[in-house]
């Protein structure tokens, strides 16, 4: 069997026009009756036609619309001094013997009233290609409904010419020569009562002569049909139409005729020798606007929706070949398509090449900044070796300064007392142990040195090695063994016997005013008496700065801020302003705690969390605190309700000697800083204080260091004597917020480990004021301190001058 070929031929692909036979009825159907029904739903649907007057202000185009009609149409009239060219629109619905028109009236305002004419057409042009466009749009939709759509394409454009007798203006041919391809134009003299028949004809054979040396198309009314050929031919001799147009009726004869009365006669509107005006409304009107209605669908608007569709790229012939609509719009799909691959080839390959040089960019940059963190950190290094150089330097210099003033405070006291004195400093420490012949050699050389300072001369002071003791402090006061006679150090000195000396020095030291303290061998720890015991920790409750307060405060500040001027004023990392306001959403300006994204989440404010140390897990706890166990006799757990003393509260009682003493005391078992019965150093003080001159006052001092109680750190006052931190008297004593003192120092670097007090461990916030309460403490012991000092020097002085009596007497 033979393959039969295809053609591929669109047109092959067809099938064949079938045959058409003519058949004549022999009786009516009904077929004659189609006229009628076409009529009927015309009737009922009602007709469109649009009119576009164009002229310049004042020429009788409002005037001949109401003349056209029969009727006052409602317009308003234009004046001179409009700054740009504008269209008016309006619509009227007009009834006639029930058949319905709906009229659309366009006029222009302003038209050649400027005096750069350059744009005024193309106002004009421009509002006739948007009608156009509008019924593409509607045409071109999926679902479209083109019956009920309002038309309101231009049918018919009535072009009217000021009657200046001579030609046209440069304006009005350059308007119709733009328009003339896109609406029926009709040029019309206005006013043309205002020149004689002769200058009218010359003016018209002028302006016709103007059009054909444009190539201006105006519309000319069709002569094919042989009932309106003749009129129509008439009318077509007759162009441009003179006319004149009057809302004024005058009494000519015995009946009332539109008409324009002037002194020297009347001019009837609707007579034919008087003006065109007839003429003009039979052939636009009565005969011819379905033909102007035709012409613009079938001429004007196919010739802008096919140049429109080819702007587009839809043609019917692509190539030689016949293609619908879908099918070009599938080439033109296909081309945008390849187009755009290559495109997004281009700009893939675009951004590679960015992307690799700015890695290039990046990578050098980055060496470069390795170079110069090695070159800077080298520069630290040289600078840190220069500055530990500087800072030994500057410690061996403070030491040699120390020694030098130590030397001159000797050399002072040395001379108040008239006696020369020597100062001996501590010697560097040696690696390993001294050999025993420099020992030797150094006791030797001591015992040389006295033999020659005894064998001298006497009646020249002798060199004596003054030896202060160890300042020992406690509390604010920090005392030293009394200065022994000089005398006496000499008899001591100058002893050979090493064993006779010694004896001799420890009678002597009997016999010296000397103050000692007693320490109780125990340290006190830090924080509260009770080791915390009965500590509260408001973590989950506090809400001064959880994230909803934070947010609150800074929605507020922001508030107040907002329509100012930028203060430059700082107010905090989370208070700068804000120039975009979120919408009142979850995670957008809704201020509640529970749905914030970051930082603490506010707890609620009636649940809350206690931690409770059970030191007697077999005591029914619902027992004990309420008298009432749900359980009853079969409760595992003992009912007892017996309270028993902690251990912390029995080592108090110990120590405070209260043990097994029978106390009703309800406030002796409270914990807090300082317990009831807790001793004080301030009597002491006073009784140190009180003017004792007798030598048996350094027993009060001894009574300072007993071991009355731990807790001796306050004076009557209330006010504590040491620092807490370092356990040394206050030095720039400063006080908390939650009243607890400590030195500047101390408080300054607790501060940088733990915001927190040291004591009771409540936030800071930084904040530390001068204690004045202490200050004035501090200067009240220092000048008891230096009536102290005064004291003493006396005592010494007179104990010195006894000896040297007693001597004397021996």
């Amino acid at each position: 069997m033979k393959d039969i070929p295809r053609s591929t031929d669109p047109s092959a692909l067809k099938p064949p026009a079938p045959s058409i036979r003519t058949f004549e009825l022999k009786e009516e159907c009904g077929i004659n009756n189609l006229p009628n029904q076409i009529m009927a739903k015309a009737i009922s649907d009602g007709f469109v036609f649009n009119i576009l007057c164009v002229g310049e202000t004042a020429c009788g185009k409002s005037s001949l619309l109401d003349s056209l009609f029969n009727t006052r149409l409602d317009s308003t009239p234009s004046t001179h001094d409009i700054p740009r060219v504008f269209l008016r629109k309006n619509t009227y619905d007009l009834f006639e013997r029930e058949i319905r028109l709906k009229l659309t009236v366009v006029e222009t305002a302003g038209f050649g009233d400027q005096i750069n004419k350059d744009d005024s057409f193309k106002v004009i042009g421009d509002f006739i290609d948007a009608q156009f466009q509008l019924y593409l749009d509607e045409e071109l939709k999926i679902k479209r409904n083109l019956s009920n759509y309002h038309d309101t394409r231009i049918h018919v454009c009535l072009y009217f010419i000021n009657p200046t007798g001579h030609s046209l203006k440069a304006l009005d041919l350059v308007t119709m020569k733009h328009l003339d391809s896109k609406v029926n134009i009709i040029p019309i003299i206005a006013k043309s009562d205002t020149i004689s028949k002769n200058e009218l004809q010359r003016f018209k054979q002028n302006i016709l002569n103007e059009l054909n040396t444009a190539a201006v198309k105006i519309y000319r009314f069709p002569t094919d049909d042989e009932t309106l050929a003749e009129d129509n031919l008439k009318a077509n001799n007759l162009l441009p139409l003179a006319v004149v147009g009057s809302n004024e009726t005058v009494k000519v004869g015995n009946q009332y005729v539109r008409a324009r009365q002037y002194p020297w006669g009347v001019v009837q509107v609707e007579n034919e020798n008087h003006c065109d005006f007839k003429k003009l409304r039979d052939s636009l009107i009565e005969k011819n606007m379905l033909d102007l209605i035709e012409t613009t669908h079938s001429k004007h608007y196919e010739m802008f929706r096919r140049n429109r569709l080819t702007e587009l790229g839809l043609a019917d012939n692509i190539d030689g070949k016949q293609m619908s609509i879908s099918d070009t719009l599938d080439m033109k799909r296909n081309e945008l398509r390849q187009e755009l691959e290559q495109r997004e080839q281009q700009l893939k390959e675009a951004f590679i090449q960015k992307v690799k040089d700015k890695e290039a960019e990046l990578k050098e940059t980055e060496k470069q900044i390795n170079e110069q963190l090695t070159n800077i950190k080298k520069q630290y290094k040289d600078q840190k070796d220069k500055c530990d150089e500087k800072w030994r330097i500057l410690e061996q210099e403070l030491h040699f300064l120390l020694r030098m003033y130590f030397i001159c405070i000797m050399s002072e006291n040395n001379d108040e007392s008239g006696a020369p004195a020597c100062v001996f400093f501590k010697a560097p420490a040696r690696r390993g142990n001294a050999p025993a012949s420099s020992k030797r050699r150094q006791r030797s050389s001591s015992k040389s040195s006295a033999s020659s300072s005894s064998s001298g001369d006497e009646s020249q002071p002798s060199a004596a090695a003054l030896r202060t003791s160890k300042q020992v402090r406690q509390g604010l006061v920090s005392t030293t063994s009394s200065n022994v006679s000089s005398k006496r150090r000499q008899q001591a000195a100058n002893s050979d016997d090493d064993d006779a000396g010694e004896h001799r020095e420890h009678t002597n030291k009997d016999k010296m005013f000397e103050v000692k303290f007693k320490s109780d061998r125990q340290a006190q720890p830090q924080g509260p008496r009770d080791m915390g015991a009965t500590a509260t920790v408001e973590i989950d409750t506090d809400t001064k700065n959880d994230q909803q307060t934070i947010f609150e405060r800074a929605k507020k500040i922001n508030e107040e801020l907002k329509g100012k001027a930028d203060d430059k004023i700082y107010r905090g990392m989370n208070n700068y302003q804000q120039f975009y306001e979120k919408r009142d959403t979850v995670h957008g300006n809704a201020s509640s705690g529970l749905v914030r994204n970051k930082g603490p989440i506010r707890a609620p404010a009636h649940l809350r969390v206690s931690v409770r140390w059970d030191y007697q897990p077999d005591i029914c706890k619902d027992y004990k605190e309420t008298g009432y166990c749900g359980f009853g006799d079969s409760c595992k757990f003992l009912h007892d309700r017996s309270d028993y003393k902690h251990g912390w509260q029995l080592e108090r009682e110990w120590n405070e000697q209260s043990y097994g003493a029978v106390d009703n005391n309800s406030q002796r078992y409270l914990v807090g800083d300082k317990a009831p019965g807790q001793t004080n150093r301030s009597a002491a003080w006073s009784a140190f204080a009180s003017g004792n001159k007798d030598s048996n006052h350094h027993h009060n001092h001894a009574n300072l260091g007993s071991d009355d109680d731990d807790d001796e750190e306050q004076t009557e006052d209330g006010l504590p004597i040491k620092c807490p931190v370092c356990r040394e008297p206050f030095k720039e004593p400063i006080v908390t917020r939650c009243g607890h003192y400590f030195c500047e120092s101390c408080a300054l670097s607790q501060f940088r480990i733990n915001p927190a007090c040291s004591v009771c461990q409540t936030p800071t916030g930084g904040m530390f004021m001068p204690a004045k309460e202490i200050v004035a403490k501090l200067k009240q012991q220092n000048q008891l301190k230096a009536q102290l000092n005064n004291r003493t020097a006396t005592h010494d002085t007179r104990s010195s001058d006894d000896d040297d009596d007693d001597d004397n007497n021996d």
